[in-house]
């Protein structure tokens, strides 16, 4: 997190030198997230309302494939505040404008049909709406040579929903998944840590795939 706070203060220094709007607007996309990993969600949201309002739609498929991954990042974070109707909001604008792009990797961010739909799995399980994450997620497939952090957030939300709804050893297949196609993103992050407290809890003695996973994240 520190080097990550180093970056994103360089980053604030030179977008705004970079004569490339969207450049501003993607360093918002990641300062919301830091304001979501500090627990400030709402200020997130207010970063996403003001780089939408900064970007203007001019029609070119890079400034809408950043448009929509702000779109995004307003659902998620909106999800996680409690606000289901502007969660459902966000996603509904960010569904329409994937519908214009399709599959996009403008600035690495890789918008389109399939993250939206990632999206649509990590906002039903940070409503505890588990059935409609696991429900989303067995629609995905992801191709071959997706970002491998995009490809980990799936598994790991994924198995969330599959331990929430007692898909125990479907949930631990998920969690090597997540692990083979980031495994740094995968060992520290917070939902794995979750989940796997969650499988760990769910049996009164733990099987040796389980307790190794747990050592190899910290749990």
């Amino acid at each position: 997190m520190d080097l990550a706070r180093l970056a994103l203060s360089r980053m604030t220094v030179a977008a705004p030198h970079s004569g490339d709007p969207r450049q501003v607007a993607i360093e918002r996309y990641e300062r919301a997230q830091m304001a979501a990993d500090s627990s400030r969600l709402s200020r997130g949201v207010s970063l996403m309302r003001h780089a939408l309002r900064d970007l203007d739609d001019d029609g070119d498929p890079a400034t809408q494939a950043v448009r929509g991954t702000l779109q995004l990042r307003a659902a998620v974070l909106s999800a996680r505040d409690g606000d289901d109707s502007a969660a459902d909001d966000w996603l509904g604008q960010a569904t329409e404008l994937a519908r214009v792009t399709g599959e996009t990797r403008h600035y690495a961010l890789a918008f389109g049909p399939l993250n939206v739909r990632l999206h649509q799995i990590a906002t039903a399980g940070d409503r505890d709406d588990h059935a409609k994450a696991l429900e989303h997620a067995r629609t995905v497939r992801l191709p071959k040579d997706y970002a491998p952090t995009r490809a980990a957030h799936y598994w790991i939300d994924r198995a969330r929903a599959e331990a929430w709804t007692a898909r125990r050893p479907a949930a631990l297949t998920s969690l090597h998944a997540a692990r083979t196609a980031s495994a740094q993103l995968t060992r520290y992050h917070h939902t794995v840590h979750e989940t796997v407290a969650t499988l760990l809890r769910a049996r009164q003695r733990a099987e040796e795939p389980l307790r190794e996973f747990a050592a190899w994240c910290g749990v």
